[in-house]
């Protein structure tokens, strides 16, 4: 079974990049948002720890960890590859769910401009996970 997370440790630039991102996203937020109550998607951030997936594969009684192996490497995205990554995680899918879409194409384009001052990339660690099993 195979999963990834975001690595904690983030490149200088990519730091700067998000705090922009962060302050983009707040403006329109502080601006625009409307509360329209899909509370379920503020449920999970998109992150798991990983001793959740190990519990996870324990837990069903049906495998056996025989081996986890852990590497980090490095994605580059583009604006719109970044925005539709951003856009997957159930927490910031949920401000959306408050912003008209052209209030959500003026954001998006505020975020591709501060990319494009980047080179055109975002570059984020991840950490990917191989969990080896044997059933029982």
């Amino acid at each position: 079974m195979f999963w990834y997370n975001p690595c904690n440790d983030k490149l200088p630039e990519t730091k700067e990049i998000e705090l922009k991102v962060k302050r983009i996203v707040e403006k329109y937020v502080s601006n625009y948002f409307i509360d329209k109550g899909k509370p379920e998607r503020r449920a999970h951030d998109g992150v798991s720890e990983e001793d959740e997936r190990k519990a996870e594969i324990e837990s069903t009684g049906l495998f056996e960890l025989v081996e986890k192996i852990v590497y980090t490497q490095e994605t580059r995205n583009n604006s719109n590859q970044y925005l539709k990554v951003i856009k997957s995680v159930p927490a910031f899918a949920s401000i959306l769910d408050g912003l008209d879409d052209n209030i959500i194409e003026n954001m998006d384009s505020e975020i591709e401009k501060v990319i494009n001052n980047y080179d055109g990339y975002v570059s984020t660690l991840f950490n990917f996970s191989l969990y080896i099993t044997k059933k029982i």
